[in-house]
């Protein structure tokens, strides 16, 4: 982290890939102890977020552009986000699926 090149596009996006995934690991880790200190404020912690393998800031943004220059932009990505939440959780209620 220390000798990366900041001017180097490829290195802030790697560092800053490195940095969402350490922060998504330690909301999740010390989940029991913010939940309390978050809801107090209205915000609520998703473990099923911070649990998600597949979650990439660089994809998520790569998304938002891609979105923005749409026609439809946020609200194209809204509807993605939530048919993606939906799709997750007809698998969960599935037969035979289990819950890790």
């Amino acid at each position: 982290m220390f000798f990366t090149n900041l001017f180097s596009y490829a290195d802030r996006k790697r560092l800053s890939e490195q940095a969402y995934r350490k922060t998504r690991e330690e909301l999740l880790r010390r989940c029991d102890e913010l939940a309390p200190k978050f809801a107090r404020h209205g915000v609520s912690i998703n473990r099923e977020v911070l649990l998600d393998p597949h979650r990439s800031l660089t994809r998520r943004m790569a998304q938002l552009k891609r979105h923005r220059a749409g026609s439809m932009g946020l609200t194209a990505l809204r509807l993605s986000d939530t048919l993606d939440e939906l799709a997750r959780v007809v698998k969960r209620l599935q037969p035979g699926h289990k819950v890790a």
